[in-house]
């Protein structure tokens, strides 16, 4: 994941704010609260969440960086069985880095997994706006069963519903805006920027429409105006 705060200059993007299942969730967690922590620090007044081209990880990863936006208790997601029964799992703690100001989430088709868990309870909390396109649509929770071979497979054994109950499996996350990039543009990513920070003039060139139109949100949400949502119009 990627963070860009918001200020009344430069836009600075935070790097490895998540990763991969690889890091241990443990590490992404705290890779997260660090990042967002160094934004507040900076001042900043408003974060986007860039989730886009992000495959997810493990699900104590999507409670830790969820936690950060969200007050504790609030639902993050359910798991249904086969026999319909659902379990709901909630936010975790009151001292999440970011649990008040604006905040704008960007998604796209390479979104899957725990960022489509982060992504879906900001969503359904109400808590901000996503952006972007609609994401993979994995929701499966798989477990792993030993073959005789001395392989691995994996089975879905339950579904992941969103916080609101939408299914996700094949469906995906749908954005509040539904945001393209022209076919050939691939989206920012902070390696991008010199020093992490770009200037608003700078900024508004990048050919990253979903990220420019992230950050024109913010800048809504910022001075007070809404942002126009299929909910909203």
């Amino acid at each position: 994941m990627a963070a860009v705060h918001v200020d009344d200059g430069a836009r600075h993007v935070g790097r490895g704010v998540g990763g991969q299942q690889q890091q241990g969730a443990v590490q992404v967690l705290r890779r997260a609260q660090a990042a967002l922590r160094d934004a507040k620090n900076a001042g900043a007044k408003g974060v986007i969440l860039d989730l886009r081209n992000n495959p997810g990880g493990l699900v104590f990863e999507a409670i830790g960086v969820a936690s950060q936006f969200l007050p504790a208790n609030t639902p993050l997601f359910q798991q249904k069985d086969r026999d319909g029964n659902t379990k709901t799992t909630k936010s975790v703690g009151s001292n999440g880095e970011w649990q008040e100001g604006p905040l704008v989430v960007l998604v796209n088709e390479g979104s899957a997994s725990s960022s489509e868990l982060v992504s879906s309870a900001i969503q359904d909390a109400g808590r901000g706006i996503l952006m972007g396109q609609t994401t993979y649509g994995t929701g499966t929770v798989l477990q792993p069963f030993q073959v005789s071979d001395g392989s691995v497979a994996l089975l879905g054994v339950q579904l992941w519903l969103t916080a609101n109950g939408r299914e996700i499996y094949k469906k995906g996350v749908v954005p509040d805006v539904k945001i393209e990039n022209e076919p050939g543009v691939y989206m920012s990513v902070p390696t991008d920027f010199q020093n992490d920070e770009v200037t608003p003039g700078e900024f508004t060139k990048l050919e990253d429409n979903q990220l420019v139109s992230a950050q024109e949100a913010m800048m809504k949400l910022l001075n007070g105006e809404p942002v126009a949502t299929p909910a909203s119009t």
